[in-house]
């Protein structure tokens, strides 16, 4: 019996964080296998990989209002459950449908539901002045009793003119040929090369199986230590 409850904490820990991170070991997977192609070989078909730049003037970012070619607003908020809780993503929105050109001609990349990939992805602090913003955009900041909420804030920003990979579903309509994704297929935007990106995706699975493996792996010799197994 002690061995089944063993096993059955050993599978728990394995698969928590391939669960957790599964929409980014789907994405590692399809952006390692794919080549990258140019635009004016692409397929009619199925999954692409391409680089370009892309086109058209600069746009405003929210939040600070910095000059891009590209960006994605993402806010989550922490909500306690009893003695737990869990991050929830209560705004995620991006500068996309954009037109990425690599000089072999041009493609529409759609908005969809993106995971984008840039270098320091990490969360904004979130002091009054964010806070003021965050509340023009009709996300309240507040909750019971006028405290603040626990956020977390991500700006990830495509400078103008930077190099950008785009790996998602092509679709040809009305002599338009353009990317897209849907919920369970999500398109992958990045400022990184091909390498760097997949490199980036390896380490964010990787850093959160570290410390989930870790307290598995302490509590299973704790209880084999108190049953003597």
């Amino acid at each position: 019996m002690e061995n089944w409850i063993v096993w059955i904490i050993v599978f728990f820990f394995v698969a928590a964080p391939l669960i957790i991170s599964a929409r980014t070991i789907r994405n590692l997977l399809i952006g390692l296998r794919l080549p990258t192609s140019s635009i004016s070989s692409l397929p009619n078909q199925g999954w692409v990989q391409v680089r370009g730049r892309i086109r058209g003037d600069p746009v405003s970012s929210p939040i600070n209002n910095t000059q891009c070619s590209f960006y994605q607003l993402e806010v989550k908020e922490y909500r306690s459950y009893g003695r737990g809780g869990n991050w929830h993503t209560i705004l995620k929105d991006s500068s996309a449908p954009f037109e990425l050109d690599d000089m072999t001609g041009w493609v529409s990349v759609q908005k969809a539901n993106a995971q984008v990939v840039v270098k320091n992805d990490r969360a904004i602090k979130v002091d009054d002045g964010l806070r003021s913003a965050l509340g023009s955009l009709g996300i309240n900041t507040t909750g019971l009793l006028g405290f603040n909420k626990r956020l977390k804030v991500y700006l990830r920003l495509i400078a103008p003119g930077q190099e950008t990979l785009v790996v998602g579903k092509i679709k040809q309509s009305d002599n338009i040929i353009s990317i897209s994704g849907r919920k369970l297929e999500p398109i992958l935007i990045s400022s990184m090369n091909k390498s760097a990106m997949l490199s980036e995706l390896a380490w964010r699975v990787v850093k959160l199986m570290i410390p989930i493996y870790l307290v598995g792996a302490i509590i299973i010799v704790i209880f084999i230590l108190s049953m003597g197994i």
